[in-house]
């Protein structure tokens, strides 16, 4: 008697434990281990996480998904406000996401929110936005980092991933006054 109370105790404890596991990754979305890639190399298929750079040079940041059934997004990127300036009027949300042009939220933080009004796109990668950047005077190095990301299906489900990706930008070993000098002399 003591063996098919226990026996039935046991099947009940782990029937919950599953319903508990399976209720879990229902609320879980269809994005929920996205990783946000940066890249700083503007060919296909060459990621670049560093790249060397003049004072007032425009550094485009390519920011990638690997995504499925995104809805909307928003991706949140932190800085070193004394040695980059975030350009808005060289920065887009891209793949036919709409809504919000990329834009400065608060010192060292700038953010893309994007929304599709018909439809989802899915990516393996998917070009989500472009931020770009211009290192300012005194400048040697600065890191651009993902601080947060939030993905939106079309079902509505919202997922949080954890992010610690990054680019460094660096500076060339030339002056500021002589560098469009220099690049004009590689243009010709």
């Amino acid at each position: 008697m003591k063996n098919t109370v226990l026996k039935g105790a046991l099947v009940a404890g782990a029937s919950l434990l599953l319903l508990t596991l399976l209720a879990g990754m229902a609320l879980a979305g269809s994005n929920e281990n996205v990783r946000v890639a940066l890249d700083l190399d503007p060919a296909d298929g060459n990621q670049s996480l560093m790249i060397k750079s003049g004072v007032e040079d425009v550094i485009v940041v390519e920011v990638y998904g690997a995504v499925t059934d995104v809805k909307s997004f928003t991706i949140t990127l932190g800085f070193d406000p004394e040695k980059l300036s975030f350009v808005p009027e060289s920065s887009s949300v891209e793949s036919g996401f709409q809504v919000m042009p990329p834009a400065l939220m608060e010192a060292g933080v700038a953010g893309a929110v994007g929304l599709l009004f018909a439809g989802s796109q899915s990516g393996d990668p998917l070009l989500l936005a472009k931020m770009a950047f211009t290192p300012l005077a005194g400048f040697n190095e600065g890191f651009v980092s993902v601080v947060s990301a939030e993905f939106k299906d079309a079902n509505g489900d919202t997922d949080t991933p954890a992010q610690n990706t990054q680019v460094l930008i660096t500076g060339v070993a030339v002056e500021s006054e002589s560098w469009g000098k220099v690049k004009a002399q590689f243009v010709q």
